[in-house]
């Protein structure tokens, strides 16, 4: 992946599907069409983002890199609940859009602050 396209769903079907939506593209990072999310709102939806710090939580990331995270529909007007998977553990957040008024918009993921939300699974 070269961080300007979206990568494919499986080796035979990419993202651009007949019958599905095409991604939304913000210089370099995407999110995909609600439809992916269906039936069931899980996470099986993707985007492709820059993390994003959260001055109210203490899990060290790679803030500023790239990362494809798997979302859900959107539970608000401006976040889609999302996760990320990092050196073995499962870390909760949203994505949204960093700044929207600006001519570099791009789709961020930003960590919930609580400790609880990051969860090992090795």
């Amino acid at each position: 992946m070269n961080g300007t396209t979206p990568i494919g769903r499986t080796s035979h079907m990419s993202i651009y599907s007949p019958g599905k939506e095409r991604p939304s593209v913000l210089h370099g990072t995407w999110l995909e069409a609600e439809c992916f999310a269906y039936p069931g709102d899980s996470f099986t939806r993707r985007a492709y983002v820059e993390l994003h710090a959260n001055p109210h939580n203490a899990i060290e990331l790679p803030y500023g890199r790239r990362y494809v995270v798997a979302c859900k529909c959107p539970d608000t007007f401006f976040s889609i609940p999302a996760r990320l998977r990092f050196r073995g553990r499962t870390i909760a957040g949203f994505v949204s859009i960093a700044d929207a008024d600006s001519d570099v918009a791009r789709f961020t993921f930003t960590p919930e602050a609580d400790a609880k939300f990051y969860t090992r699974t090795d």
